[in-house]
This record gives structure tokens, C-alpha cells and sequence, in this order.
């Protein structure tokens, strides 16, 4: 999950130690997966028309 991290990201959870530093981890994840699944929906509309 480290690769999806910025510099500034990475400093902050070596910092904060591991439990906060999972969660934030799944926070990432959580914002970059749903503009994709919106985009898939929206492929799938406009191909159905």
C-alpha cells in the first residue's frame, strides 16, 4: 500500500505509528476506487444507450 502514498503521506504514518497509519492507508484506497467505479457506471450508461 506504500506505493500508493506520497512523500508527505509516508512521513506522516511513519509518525503516527501503525494503527492510524493502516487507517489512513484505507482512506487512500476508499478515495481513489470510487471516481473509478463512478467512471465504470457511467461507461456501462453510455454504452447502453
Amino acid at each position: 500500500m506504500r506505493l500508493l502514498q506520497c512523500s508527505v503521506c509516508q512521513k506522516t504514518n511513519a509518525q503516527l505509528g501503525r494503527g492510524p497509519a493502516q487507517g489512513m492507508n484505507y482512506a487512500i484506497i476508499y478515495l481513489a476506487f470510487i471516481p473509478l467505479i463512478l467512471m465504470f457506471i457511467m461507461y456501462l450508461r453510455i454504452k447502453n444507450k
